[in-house]
Order: C-alpha cells, then sequence, then structure tokens
C-alpha cells in the first residue's frame, strides 16, 4: 500500500476535524463505522442532557421559583431569581460535560476500533487490544467522570463564575477525550506514549466542543459528530506524522550507507595495493 505523502498542519480544533474528514473520505470502511458510532453516541447524550436536565428542572428549579416569593422580601426577589437562572445554566453546562463525556466513555470501544483502523492504514501489523482488557479501565473511568460531574455540580451553581468555570474545565476534559483513545490504543500495545499534558493544549482542543454543548438542538445535534471526528482525526495526524518520519528515516539511512561505501573507495584509491 503507497500512501501519498501529507502536509502536516498544528494540531488545533480545526486541523482535527479537517484531518478527520480526510480520513473518512481515504481509509476504506471507516465512514460508515463512524456514522454508526456518531447514531448511537447522539442518542445515548441526548437521552441523557434531555434526562438530566429535566430532572433538575422540575425537581428543583420549579420548587424553588414556587417557595422565593413565599421566604424572601420583593426587593430581594429579582436577584434570587437571577442567580437561580444562572444555576441553571450551570447545571446546562454541567450535564452537558457529564452527558458527552459519559457517552464517550460508554462508547469506548467503538472509538477504539476507528481509531485502530486509521492506526492500521499506516501499520497493517498493528494489533488492537481485545476487549475484555479494556473492562477495567472503562469501569474505573466511569466511576470518575461520576465523581467530576458531582464536583462539578458544586462549581457551577456559584453565582457569576460557576458557568465559566464549568467551561474551562469542561474545555480541557473534552480535549483528554480527543487524544485518550488514540493514547489508550497504543498503550496497550507499545507502552504508553508521549501523553498531550499542556493544559492550554487540551483546551484549545475541546474548546469547540463545550461552545457546541451550550447550544441547545443544533449545537446537541453536532456535538457527538464533532467529537467522532476529532478523535479520528488526531490519531491520523499522529500516525501521518509517525509515517513521515519512518519515510524520512529511511531515505537517509541509504544515504549513509552510500556516503560511507564512497569514502571506503577513496581511501582505497588513495593507498593502492602494491
Amino acid at each position: 500500500m503507497v500512501i501519498d505523502r501529507l502536509a502536516i498542519p498544528p494540531i488545533n480544533t480545526f486541523s482535527l476535524l479537517r484531518a478527520g474528514g480526510t480520513a473518512t473520505r481515504t481509509i476504506p470502511g471507516l465512514k460508515g463505522a463512524a456514522v454508526r458510532g456518531f447514531l448511537l453516541n447522539w442518542i445515548l447524550y441526548m437521552a441523557l442532557m434531555i434526562l438530566l436536565n429535566y430532572g433538575f428542572y422540575r425537581g428543583i428549579h420549579v420548587p424553588l421559583r414556587s417557595w422565593l416569593p413565599l421566604a424572601m422580601p420583593e426587593w430581594f426577589l429579582w436577584m434570587a431569581v437571577v442567580t437561580l437562572w444562572f444555576a441553571q445554566i450551570g447545571v446546562l453546562l454541567i450535564t452537558a460535560v457529564f452527558s458527552i463525556r459519559l457517552s464517550v466513555k460508554l462508547m469506548i470501544f467503538w472509538h477504539g476500533s476507528l481509531v485502530t483502523r486509521v492506526i492500521r492504514w499506516f501499520r497493517p501489523e498493528f494489533t488492537s487490544p481485545g476487549t475484555l482488557q479494556q473492562l477495567p479501565s472503562l469501569f474505573r473511568d466511569l466511576g470518575k467522570e461520576v465523581a467530576i460531574a458531582i464536583g462539578l455540580l458544586f462549581v457551577g451553581l456559584i453565582p457569576v463564575i460557576g458557568a465559566p468555570t464549568v467551561f474551562l474545565i469542561g474545555s480541557h476534559l473534552q480535549g483528554k477525550s480527543i487524544v485518550d483513545p488514540y493514547e489508550g490504543a497504543l498503550a496497550e500495545v507499545e507502552g504508553k506514549p508521549e501523553p498531550v499534558n499542556d493544559l492550554p493544549a487540551r483546551f484549545f482542543l475541546g474548546w469547540a466542543q463545550m461552545l457546541l454543548a451550550i447550544i441547545p438542538l443544533f449545537g446537541w445535534l453536532l456535538l457527538p459528530v464533532a467529537n467522532i471526528y476529532q478523535v479520528i482525526g488526531f490519531a491520523y495526524l499522529q500516525e501521518a506524522e509517525r509515517h513521515e518520519n519512518r519515510e524520512r528515516t529511511s531515505n537517509e539511512i541509504p544515504e549513509e550507507s552510500a556516503a560511507v561505501d564512497g569514502a571506503g573507495e577513496s581511501v582505497k584509491d588513495e593507498n593502492p595495493v602494491t
């Protein structure tokens, strides 16, 4: 299989989306698998979003709205209502983060298969870890997601600064969800790769997904698509860079060998056998 030479762009939100589109057009079977993954991811995500937001609105927001006029003076009521709506926005962000991350974690095997397809396009000999090997990490990660959601709930209820703080944390977590499937696939086979630990880098990879998360309906529809395309795009760019490095190294070795052979011939010419 001959792979065309690729220009590797800097990794950012938009380059990952473009790379994901290139990968789905180039790699046989990847587009169909990505569409099936998107539909399943979207169903899980929407179900969680609707359930959690409706539960908070009916169980907490509405009772508090009914109780506030009875418990507070009229001059203070407007501030309490504004604070309550800020809390509702914070909960919307929290449920968006929790829902997409939980749906992604539940889709870990599907995302892993998509990433494996990308890796095998560049390295046909690559073997992916078995499903049973990933089960312990799946349950561990689900527990972490629940703990993170509970922590963000308290942060999001802080008036004014709660929602922006949740947005920043969520952007970082979404950036992490983009790189984790690729790093996880390599960790089982090659050992843990060099991680993308830079906090600003993680934030700038995930901010677009968080922006979509706070746009009702339209954003919620596009978010799982963006997530899958960026997961695929990250794996594609990483493997493309590795492929370029291997090609460069393989081309340099013959040149070095030729240079050594040429030097040897020169020595022989300068010291003829008598």
